[in-house]
């Protein structure tokens, strides 16, 4: 599995972080984390990309 997260403040990552440990258990996926000034939706505020296998 690989993340790819667009946040439009990288100081919200700890929050990011925290909500995403909640909801991911286990070995830790590969991931990128960028900040964009904006993203697709106007009102957005975090946009997460994921690839994964499924057997």
């Amino acid at each position: 599995m690989n993340i790819r997260t667009y946040l439009t403040d990288i100081d919200g990552i700890g929050e990011y972080g925290a909500v995403r440990r909640e909801f991911l258990t286990g070995t830790a996926p590969t991931s990128m984390t960028f900040e964009a000034s904006r993203l697709f939706k106007p009102d957005a505020l975090v946009e997460v990309e994921v690839v994964a296998a499924i057997p």
